[in-house]
């Protein structure tokens, strides 16, 4: 008699038309923490799994797709959860952090400054020679 394994993955499907019931906030993340948990480690598992095949065989092929539709479930999650914006470097993290942290007439001021001294590094005009905009 053969016995049919289950993957952890197989049963975690996310469907589009698929909408949360209300609930508490709390719940709802906790909720979205547990199931983007449990994507992750079906994740790696068959990221291993592809990386014991052969390339180009069919079970490596098979290994891909269900990576493929484990990174899929994992983006439409996010999207479901409402993700942040993705900060792409150090200076986008320290320019929220700096902002969150003065008066918004410090800010003000400290950008005007940051405007004085980018406008002197260009000597006063943008490269293509118009004058800089204020906004």
């Amino acid at each position: 008699m053969r016995q049919t394994l289950v993957r952890p993955e197989q049963n975690l499907s996310l469907s589009r038309n698929s909408t949360p019931e209300p609930a508490r906030p709390a719940a709802v993340a906790e909720s979205y923490a547990l199931q983007r948990t449990e994507l992750l480690c079906a994740l790696v598992a068959a990221e291993r799994s592809a990386l014991a095949f052969t390339a180009g065989t069919p079970g490596h092929i098979k290994a891909k797709a269900r990576v493929t539709r484990l990174q899929n479930n994992l983006r439409l999650l996010n999207h479901q959860a409402g993700g942040t914006r993705k900060r792409q470097n150090l200076v986008e993290f320290l320019v929220e952090i700096f902002r969150e942290r003065v008066r918004p007439n410090e800010w003000a001021a400290i950008v005007a400054e940051a405007r004085r001294r980018h406008d002197a590094q260009l000597g006063g005009a943008a490269p293509d020679g118009e004058p800089l905009a204020r906004g």
